[in-house]
């Protein structure tokens, strides 16, 4: 779909990397050894500068009290494994817009 992607399954790896990649969408899974997707969304938020990233939840965990703690975390998505091929496409292209709108490098 044309999106410049990195992959990392360590939270504090990510953390590292954000400033250097500079992505426009976080896809973060809550599960993570050594720092899960919660601590690393509430990381990256507490970060941020003037470009909002898009933290979106993947994960197997979906009830009603995980959605709530992603949403305090910073998430603006929550997605349960299996995603919706159609519902993430949605997101990243809305991303994409966002950032071609406000002159940002569309890097999804």
């Amino acid at each position: 779909q044309g999106a410049v992607v990195e992959v990392h399954d360590d939270g504090y790896l990510a953390l590292s990397r954000i400033d250097v990649f500079q992505p426009i969408v976080v896809l973060i899974d809550l599960g993570m050894p050594r720092m899960d997707g919660f601590e690393l969304a509430r990381r990256l938020r507490l970060r941020e500068d003037r470009t909002r990233r898009l933290l979106v939840a993947l994960t197997g965990w979906g009830d009603g009290e995980q959605r709530r703690r992603t949403s305090d975390a910073g998430f603006d998505h929550h997605l349960v494994k299996p995603a919706e091929l159609d519902e993430l496409m949605r997101i990243l292209q809305s991303a994409r817009e966002a950032a071609t709108d406000t002159g940002e490098v569309s890097r999804t």
